[in-house]
């Protein structure tokens, strides 16, 4: 303990009529003190505005209350996850380290880069890692740094299958499902999907759930990915080409949404009259775009809470050592202007 500490300690014990020890124990969260006197020495550390040192805590408890959090924020919906964390997190006192993976091109992040910002978080001793991750197909064996100092780490967003890293996010399966659904509702059986990347679990879970809900139905159906996620204008052009013209898409992300929706003004088609269009995620221009579009709302900071929420969980024991868990937030459909019934001539 510094001598500055020292001397803050003291004066609180002095003005609270308690031990040194005492005042300790409380700013340190510990038991063994009672409420009134627990209240008592508060007080009077507020009215003296002590601050503790936190390097001195950490150094005694072995915990930083820092969490580290890789994820591109430059994306509105991770930004939204990133600001649930950290309201989480300032709830229970700690600290982010944020930071995101270098990238290879303009839509394209390194995903080595993100195993060693891994490895740099973990060397300034955060307590946890929460990550958006590149490559679902990450092996267990790259945390093996963060299973070695028994950190908790959680995926937000997109899984990691293959490692039994904790998930907080939507249940994109269900999602997908509800698009078809509405769409098939509506009286639609030309429909196509402009589908997310199927090397990610949000583009694959969304697919499924998506095809699988049109299954048993007499439609017919026209899928192209989107390698990026957040563009498709090539994949939307083809798919409104297709014979028979599709008279719905469902596009597996806002941001793809527009590209069908210049797709459709390319070729004159009017939205809704001749092409609905269902998006995903209830992004900020959603509402606002003309006309405005139908789509699957996610609940990004509620996943941000939520993995939190597993984080600590997960710290303080509260599930088996390699029984990965996940929370999935349901999604709600948005109807808007973009999808109207279909009308047969």
């Amino acid at each position: 303990m510094t001598s500055t500490n020292m001397v803050q300690l003291k004066r609180i014990a002095q003005e609270a009529s308690v031990s040194i020890g005492t005042v300790s124990r409380v700013l340190s969260n510990k038991s063994q003190v009672s409420d009134k006197t627990k209240k008592r020495v508060l007080e009077v550390a507020q009215h003296l505005n002590y601050r503790p040192n936190r390097l001195v805590r950490a150094i005694q408890s072995g915990k930083t209350q820092t969490i580290g959090i890789i994820l591109n924020p430059e994306f509105e919906f991770l930004a939204q996850i990133l600001a649930g964390i950290q309201d989480a997190l300032a709830d229970r006192d700690h600290l982010s380290i944020v930071v995101k993976a270098r990238k290879l091109g303009p839509d394209l992040a390194d995903s080595s880069n993100e195993l060693e910002l891994i490895h740099r978080l973990i060397e300034q001793r955060v307590d946890g890692i929460i990550i958006c991750p590149i490559q679902d197909a990450t092996p267990d064996e790259a945390l093996h740094e963060a299973w070695k100092h028994r950190l908790p780490v959680v995926c937000v967003d997109r899984k990691m299958p293959n490692t039994h890293a904790d998930f907080a996010g939507t249940d994109d399966y269900l999602g997908g499902k509800i698009a078809a659904e509405y769409l098939l509702s509506l009286g639609h059986r030309h429909i196509a999907q402009l589908a997310g990347p199927s090397f990610t679990s949000t583009g694959l879970l969304r697919r499924q759930g998506f095809e699988d809900a049109l299954s048993g139905h007499d439609v017919t159906y026209h899928m192209l990915e989107d390698p990026c996620f957040n563009h498709g204008l090539k994949q939307a052009r083809q798919l409104l080409r297709c014979t028979p013209r599709p008279t719905a898409v469902f596009a597996a992300a806002d941001l793809m949404a527009l590209a069908v929706y210049q797709a459709a003004s390319e070729l004159e088609l009017r939205i809704p009259q001749d092409l609905s269009v269902v998006g995903f995620a209830d992004m900020s221009f959603a509402p606002i775009i003309s006309p405005a579009l139908t789509t699957v709302k996610q609940s990004p900071k509620q996943i941000g809470h939520q993995a939190v929420k597993l984080l600590f969980q997960r710290a303080q024991g509260d599930f088996p050592e390699l029984e990965p868990q996940s929370i999935c937030i349901k999604p709600e459909l948005i109807v808007r202007a973009s999808s109207i019934t279909f009308k047969t001539d």
